[in-house]
């Protein structure tokens, strides 16, 4: 029987170590579907910790896009569950990912201009992505662990593009959350179960 999980919280809250206790308990051979690009040196470092920390054992399936395709892969079929870490993050690639804006963005999007109407096309097709990719692990009977970040209890961002990543992740999340078997809250280290 398939199960959707989903761990939100703010930074350094704790919800990948969460998650991996969570995956452990399955029992199962887990995924870590890693979604880091390591664009700079801190983001390389970031990616670099995140892989020495995870659990012995994990097979860790790295990619941003056509998450079907990366499942369906000879490692992602071996897998009985997923950890997909993480959301945000996932989110951030497709928003300056040159082809999903040009397929789905009318062209390369400059996001303090571009129209609102570019904006809600660009929306639809990284909800399209995780949409999919939910009804994939329903259909396949398989379990996995969406790690997000909680967004919605910072300050207002001074600029658009903080905006509209903030609106589309907040909604994405939702979504995730409501297709979700169990949703957890993460605080200073401390789950809350939301559902």
């Amino acid at each position: 029987m398939s199960r959707i999980i989903f761990v939100s919280g703010g930074a350094r809250s704790g919800k990948s170590r969460f998650a991996e206790k969570k995956a452990i308990e399955l029992g199962n051979r887990i995924g870590y579907i890693a979604t880091g690009i390591a664009t700079d040196d801190d983001m390389a470092d970031r990616i670099r910790h995140h892989q020495e920390s995870r659990p012995a054992g994990f097979v860790t399936l790295e990619g941003w896009k056509d998450y079907s395709g990366l499942l369906e892969s000879e490692d992602g079929k071996a897998c009985d569950a997923y950890i997909f870490d993480c959301v945000t993050v996932g989110i951030t690639n497709l928003l300056f990912d040159r082809e999903t804006q040009v397929e789905y963005g009318g062209g390369e999007l400059d996001y303090d201009t571009c129209s609102m109407e570019e904006i809600h096309r660009m929306e639809e097709r990284i909800t399209r992505v995780f949409d999919e990719l939910v009804r994939y692990i329903r259909h396949k009977d398989k379990t996995i662990i969406f790690v997000s970040n909680e967004l919605g209890m910072g300050l207002v961002a001074s600029y658009r593009l903080g905006n509209i990543f903030r609106d589309i992740a907040g909604r994405i999340n939702q979504m995730l959350a409501g297709h979700s078997d169990e949703a957890y809250l993460l605080v200073s280290g401390l789950p809350l179960q939301l559902k």
